[in-house]
């Protein structure tokens, strides 16, 4: 799909990692990489200018997604955080 294409760097492929375990499913998205905290790091990472504001805005993003793991691994569950979760209009 990108063969040919300008710049195929500014393309981030991301996917599931095998590892054998049986967690929650939250939980393999943060370990994959690709939870919806770690999709805006990655966002953030690539911003062009990089405001200033961009430090905090990722520490904050750090810091809730492991406060969720700590908790679902805790409990064994996803907070209702994470599954109740929806886009606000």
């Amino acid at each position: 799909m990108l063969h040919g294409r300008a710049d195929p760097d500014r393309f981030h492929v991301r996917g599931y990692i095998e590892e054998g375990t049986t967690t929650t499913p939250h939980d393999l998205l943060i370990s994959n990489g690709v939870s919806r905290h770690d999709l805006a790091l990655t966002a953030l990472r690539h911003l062009r200018g990089r405001p200033a504001a961009t430090g905090d805005l990722a520490a904050r993003y750090v810091h809730r997604r492991d406060e969720i793991q700590r908790e679902l691994r805790r409990t064994g569950t996803d907070p209702s955080s994470v599954t109740e979760w929806t886009w606000q209009t």
